[in-house]
């Protein structure tokens, strides 16, 4: 049932997408279940055969009808259009290559020749000009068959020269991806695991570095792009990344990378995320606010880069800018359609906001004493929010003025810092949690606490933040949230 509801969804994006032009029967049986599905009706297979025969999802009726509407469906997505959609463009283009290129094999196989090799010919213009080398490469090859069939032996030569240049373009495309491919499949494993793999990847970006000025195509150079990026976000220079996208910038104007083919989107974003964690904050703003016109609310990227943009501004101090591109994203429909771990962030970021800069912009429908209450203190549900849950936490009771609640999260801290954060990437959050404990361990005094805890301060500001292949987030840097809380000792003093 699952797959058919999927391909109901798709075809929607077809060309050709009204049912009757693919023989379905309006009275029929194929055209209920479809109109049962896309309504809702029918949730499982069990449901349509019941409604349908009066019989288990086994009745041979029912798989046949499902197979012949599989068929028909599968059909219709020769017609996809993918202008109906936010693919990049040049899928579209790619498509009508291999329009063009099976269309001409059915004509070879008929011995139409002269017409074959006229669209083989089309295809082989849009495939050079976008740097599809497979299909170039399978272009040619059948451009071959019709060459030695009708016995043009210059134009075999010919053909055949340019078939092997383009073969080792291939090769060299192939080996890119597969580094690409061995770099992208280590780094989606565990912090552990990725911090092992780290040291390796210097060495497939001189590989791919020397593939991509070998063989100067669009695929090649993508792989040795995104593993660069790959690698500097996650041992944390930041403000490599600003260099590497400044070089690609100025070899696109170049010509040197396939303007076609370039995900203009996608460097954008890593321009702005770049530069939140390079801490270029004013810089970031402005590029954030440059940008956000090219991403689409209604699509999930959408909200990713509103993280930044919002982190950006939450850091930068500016509270009221955050409080704007807040409200954009909560106001957002959309919202509930991204994944959960997403829409947990939101909140997270939400109760922070709320705390550091309280106002009613928010209404009625956010209680930020609810949050901060119910909200767990870690988990592995939350890896890379776990600090900071357990500071807004704290902080949160701080500010309350709680004692007895702050000595048994004062328990939890210490003993998340002795199991968690014994490494050196995790610097930055064992020297805040010490901050913490320290004012339940001086009894909440504001001065004892900021001369005591000013060897820790000098030593944070000083420790930059880890690379993302450490998974340690800060919603608001602790040096500011530091302050705050020396703010809230002296408060309660008063």
């Amino acid at each position: 049932m699952e797959e058919l509801r999927k391909l109901l969804e798709i075809v929607t994006f077809c060309e050709q997408n009204d049912f009757t032009d693919f023989e379905f029967k309006e009275s029929g049986k194929e055209s209920t279940l479809i109109t049962n599905i896309v309504a809702g009706k029918y949730q499982t297979d069990a449901d349509a055969a019941q409604d349908l025969y009066d019989a288990d999802q086994n009745d041979v009726r029912y798989k046949m009808l499902k197979h012949r509407l599989k068929k028909k469906l599968f059909k219709m997505l020769f017609f996809f259009d993918f202008t109906k959609t936010k693919l990049k463009g040049y899928f579209r283009d790619e498509q009508e290559c291999k329009h063009f290129m099976h269309h001409a094999e059915v004509l070879i196989r008929q011995g139409e020749y002269q017409i074959s090799k006229r669209l083989l010919n089309k295809a082989l213009l849009i495939s050079k000009r976008l740097e599809f080398t497979n299909l170039v490469v399978s272009i040619l090859r059948s451009r071959m068959v019709i060459e030695v069939e009708t016995g043009t032996f210059k134009d075999y030569l010919k053909t055949k020269e340019e078939l092997d240049d383009w073969n080792l373009k291939l090769l060299n495309e192939t080996e890119a991806q597969n580094l690409f491919y061995t770099v992208k499949l280590n780094l989606n494993k565990s912090v552990n695991a990725r911090k092992q793999f780290l040291p390796l990847i210097p060495d497939m970006l001189l590989r791919l570095e020397e593939l991509w000025n070998t063989t100067h195509t669009y695929v090649a150079f993508e792989m040795y792009y995104k593993v660069n990026l790959w690698f500097y976000e996650l041992t944390g220079d930041f403000k490599q990344i600003i260099t590497i996208t400044d070089k690609t910038e100025s070899w696109l104007q170049q010509g040197l990378i396939n303007k076609f083919r370039f995900d203009l989107r996608y460097h954008k974003f890593i321009i702005v995320y770049a530069h939140l964690r390079a801490k270029l904050l004013e810089d970031g703003l402005k590029y954030a606010g440059l940008y956000k016109q090219d991403f689409d609310p209604n699509f999930p990227n959408w909200f990713s880069y509103m993280e930044n943009y919002f982190l950006l501004a939450i850091h930068a101090n500016q509270y009221e800018q955050a409080q704007q591109l807040i409200s954009e994203v909560f106001n957002n429909t959309a919202l509930q359609k991204i994944m959960k771990a997403a829409r947990e962030r939101w909140a997270l970021y939400r109760a922070y906001l709320n705390f550091v800069h309280p106002t009613n912009f928010l209404g009625e429908a956010f209680k930020f004493n609810e949050f901060a209450a119910k909200v767990p203190d870690y988990s592995k549900d939350k890896q890379g929010f776990n600090v900071a849950i357990l500071v807004l936490q704290f902080m949160y009771y701080l500010q309350k003025g709680d004692a007895e609640a702050l000595l048994y999260r004062i328990e939890s801290i210490k003993k998340y810092v002795l199991v968690h954060l014994k490494d050196s990437f995790s610097s930055r959050s064992r020297l805040f949690l010490k901050l913490l404990i320290l004012t339940v361990v001086e009894n909440f005094d504001a001065e004892t606490c900021r001369l005591k805890g000013h060897k820790y301060y000098e030593k944070l500001i000083t420790t930059p933040p880890p690379g993302d292949a450490y998974a340690e987030i800060e919603i608001i840097p602790y040096e500011h949230l530091w302050k705050l809380v020396l703010d809230i000792l002296e408060k309660d003093e008063v």
